[in-house]
């Protein structure tokens, strides 16, 4: 995941974290792009899950009267 801020820090141009041994702490910039980002992620979240739905077909449900050892 460091990859990904890393990469992202330098699309940017600035630093969104700051580092420190134990934590990351989002710099002022960084709470800016957070607070435009987030909705537009939990959007796609949203409709991915409803194109999932759409699209998912519905498995029938079989149901099988003997028992599991009765085949013969």
């Amino acid at each position: 995941m460091s990859q990904h801020l890393a990469l992202l820090e330098a699309e940017v141009g600035e630093p969104l974290f700051t580092r420190t041994a134990r934590k990351m702490i989002p710099t002022e910039r960084g709470k800016e792009l957070y607070t435009l980002l987030a909705p537009l992620v939990e959007s796609l979240e949203e409709a991915t899950l409803g194109f999932k739905a759409v699209t998912s077909p519905t498995l029938p449900i079989i149901k099988n009267r003997h028992s599991p050892g009765n085949f013969s």
